[in-house]
């Protein structure tokens, strides 16, 4: 809303009221006096833009919208982890629960195992990113036999 108060705007508007009588270029007295406040006012603008953005719902940071939410008595929801599906090989191999993974800058725990090759994997971080990746995950720690691992896909998706 406030974006056309720049600097150069509001001391071109304040240098306007000045008679042009009195020296008015850079560096002369007036200007030199008015410059700084012309920088002070540009960034109340830009503060005064930033407050009426975290003012509305669609426009705010989610700190100012939960603050928001707050006022009608509504919490978010804590985000969850995502739990995955992992196909291995050799399906003969058994990989222990608390196994750690990784794929995608994401990390992954083995908590169950569903049947032969085939295991439950929780992802270690909390939100939808642990929702997105699909495909080759690698052991952090090295695993005898092991020849492929995957993510194939989302059992029980995660929010937030």
């Amino acid at each position: 809303m406030y974006e056309n108060m720049t600097y150069e705007v509001i001391l071109k508007r304040m240098l306007d009221r000045i008679p042009n009588s009195i020296d008015k270029r850079e560096g002369s007295i007036i200007y030199d006096a008015l410059a700084p406040a012309a920088v002070e006012l540009a960034n109340l603008y830009m503060e005064c833009d930033n407050v009426l953005n975290e003012t509305f719902a669609d426009t705010a940071s989610r700190y100012y919208l939960i603050k928001r939410a707050e006022e009608r008595g509504l919490t978010p929801e804590k985000a969850t982890y995502a739990i995955l599906k992992a196909e291995c090989t050799p399906t003969n191999l058994e990989i222990p629960n608390k196994t750690r993974f990784s794929g995608d800058e994401l990390n992954y725990e083995v908590i169950e195992k569903m049947e032969n090759g085939i295991y439950k994997l929780r992802c270690e971080t909390a939100g939808r990113i642990g929702n997105e990746y699909f495909g080759r995950i690698i052991p952090i720690e090295y695993i005898q036999g092991l020849e492929t691992a995957q993510i194939t896909e989302v059992l029980i998706p995660r929010r937030r």
